[in-house]
């Protein structure tokens, strides 16, 4: 099954060229309240679509503005039937929203995930920032639903319980959840967390009061924000400056003092800005500016972007209300 990404406008362009492809299974993103007319109109090239009426926000900020995400989503259960029945009849999927590049990538990526565990590609291309909570809510309803034992080719294996005393664990590439309170006061000093692993539940490794390194390999992974509570000792995270992991649920742990005054720079990439000036001065050693890095940051009303930067990605500063000056050494 090939799974592909498309924006409102790039999808009209092939229908309008007579180029739409066979044998292939449309999920349409639209924000709520959208007119029909303003949809795509795939009647003529395509009768297996689902139109998704869903703006483009994450949980938390569902849950700012008094929203359950998961009551929101009752319809995810029917879309992870309709990919199932897409799959079983042999058809590609094409995933679309507005922009092609949230929602539309956070659908595939699940899609991607579920059936072949290459979903965090997804991530991993700059060319998209998939919606997470998408990406999450879709996944758990194909793994909730489990229909069709016998054609899925990626279940879901969970870590429920470590028993043993080693001091330095590699958890196997099996993988994929590690549940809640699994490595609760364990007297481990390392641990390793492998690609298969896209979620981390709440107290996972929480208490685990020698803990010093945490090494994690995958691109995408959604920790709890108190997988690792009370997990002071930890120094060492090693992580990719790419993986879409909120680094803030390492918070109160020695590897978090190392970064000053709230920017959170890995391999030359600023990841995220945690302060609170005014007048924010990246750190000479910032070679990239990576997305999402200033987030809805309400204090900022000047950035000073030093002349070392080589890159700065799509929506680095997006929802920074106040910024007025940027400021780019030369």
């Amino acid at each position: 099954m090939n799974v592909k990404i498309y924006s409102k406008t790039e999808i009209e362009a092939v229908i309008a060229e007579g180029k739409f492809p066979q044998n292939t299974a449309v999920i349409s993103f639209c924000d709520v309240g959208t007119p029909p007319q303003e949809r795509v109109n795939y009647s003529g090239v395509c009768s297996n679509v689902m139109y998704i009426e869903m703006d483009d926000l994450e949980r938390d900020e569902f849950l700012e503005c008094g929203v359950d995400p998961d009551n929101f989503f009752r319809d995810m259960h029917q879309e992870a039937e309709f990919i199932v029945n897409a799959y079983k009849k042999g058809m590609d999927i094409i995933c679309q929203c507005v922009y092609g590049e949230s929602r539309s990538a956070g659908c595939a990526a699940a899609i991607l995930q579920y059936f072949y565990h290459t979903g965090v590609d997804i991530f991993a291309d700059n060319r998209y920032y998939p919606n997470k909570l998408v990406y999450h809510t879709i996944l758990d309803a194909l793994i909730v639903n489990n229909i069709g034992d016998d054609f899925i080719t990626a279940p879901l294996i969970q870590l429920i319980e470590y028993s043993g005393s080693d001091e330095n664990i590699i958890i196997p590439d099996t993988v994929n959840e590690i549940c809640n309170a699994a490595f609760c006061c364990r007297n481990m000093r390392s641990v390793t967390i492998p690609e298969s692993v896209f979620k981390i539940d709440d107290s996972a490794f929480a208490g685990c009061a020698k803990l010093k390194r945490v090494k994690i390999q995958g691109c995408e992974v959604y920790i709890h924000e108190n997988a690792f509570q009370e997990c002071t000792e930890l120094e060492f995270v090693d992580v990719s400056p790419y993986a879409d992991v909120d680094l803030s649920v390492f918070r109160d742990t020695k590897w978090m003092q190392k970064f000053t005054d709230g920017f959170i720079v890995i391999d030359g990439v600023l990841v995220r800005y945690m302060g609170d000036r005014n007048t924010v001065v990246i750190p000479d050693n910032v070679k990239e500016i990576r997305f999402d890095a200033f987030k809805f940051c309400e204090r900022p009303v000047e950035v000073v972007i030093p002349k070392t930067a080589e890159k700065i990605v799509g929506f680095a500063f997006g929802g920074c209300e106040e910024l007025e000056n940027v400021i780019i050494k030369q």
